[in-house]
């Protein structure tokens, strides 16, 4: 994985405390790609687009700017499938 220890926890703390929002998004989500609509599209693949909105959720950007949070989306999404994987979402 890419990303630094130090960021890596920083996500994952900030992630914590939004499990059960989570939970409650994934329903959703698979809600929705069951059963699309026009005003609610078929998402593509529900478990990335979990935890892409949990990552923005987390507002971690926020705490650090573009150049010292630079890393690609696929070692974002990395992070994301271990710490997603670790608090057992």
């Amino acid at each position: 994985m890419k990303m630094s220890a130090i960021h890596y926890a920083d996500l994952k703390a900030r992630i914590r405390p939004l499990i059960s929002d989570i939970r409650v998004h994934r329903t959703a989500l698979e809600a929705q790609h069951r059963n699309p609509s026009p005003l609610l599209p078929k998402v593509k693949d529900p478990e990335r687009r979990l935890r892409w909105d949990a990552f923005h959720a987390s507002r971690i950007q926020s705490a650090y700017g573009y150049q010292t949070f630079d890393y690609t989306d696929e070692h974002i999404d990395t992070a994301l499938r271990s710490i997603f994987k670790e608090l057992g979402i």
